[in-house]
Protein backbone atom coordinates (compact mmCIF):
# COMPACT_ATOMS: atom_id res chain seq x y z
CA UNK A 1 0.00 0.00 0.00
CA UNK A 2 2.50 2.37 0.97
CA UNK A 3 4.68 1.58 -2.20
CA UNK A 4 2.49 2.23 -4.85
CA UNK A 5 1.50 5.58 -2.57
CA UNK A 6 5.07 6.59 -3.61
CA UNK A 7 5.09 5.26 -6.79
CA UNK A 8 2.49 7.44 -7.47
CA UNK A 9 4.44 10.30 -6.27
CA UNK A 10 7.61 9.17 -8.15
CA UNK A 11 5.62 9.25 -11.43
CA UNK A 12 4.44 12.31 -11.56
CA UNK A 13 7.85 13.81 -10.02
CA UNK A 14 9.84 12.22 -13.20
CA UNK A 15 6.41 13.57 -15.69
CA UNK A 16 7.17 17.17 -14.43
CA UNK A 17 10.73 16.42 -14.65
CA UNK A 18 10.43 15.14 -18.02
CA UNK A 19 7.86 18.44 -18.59
CA UNK A 20 10.53 20.55 -17.68
CA UNK A 21 13.30 19.14 -19.29
CA UNK A 22 11.65 20.16 -22.38
CA UNK A 23 10.58 23.15 -21.50
CA UNK A 24 14.04 23.91 -20.83
CA UNK A 25 15.53 22.71 -24.30
CA UNK A 26 12.72 24.92 -25.95
CA UNK A 27 14.19 28.27 -23.71
CA UNK A 28 18.03 26.50 -25.06
CA UNK A 29 16.98 26.44 -28.68
CA UNK A 30 15.62 29.82 -28.07
CA UNK A 31 18.42 31.23 -26.40
CA UNK A 32 20.45 30.09 -29.32
CA UNK A 33 18.65 31.13 -31.93
CA UNK A 34 18.87 34.95 -30.14
CA UNK A 35 22.49 34.72 -29.47
CA UNK A 36 22.79 33.35 -32.78
CA UNK A 37 21.11 36.47 -34.37
CA UNK A 38 23.22 38.56 -32.21
CA UNK A 39 25.91 37.19 -33.05
CA UNK A 40 25.15 37.43 -36.99
CA UNK A 41 24.37 41.15 -36.34
CA UNK A 42 27.33 42.61 -34.75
Amino acid sequence: MLLTIFENRFKKDIKRLQKREKDMTKLKNVIDKLLGKARTRT
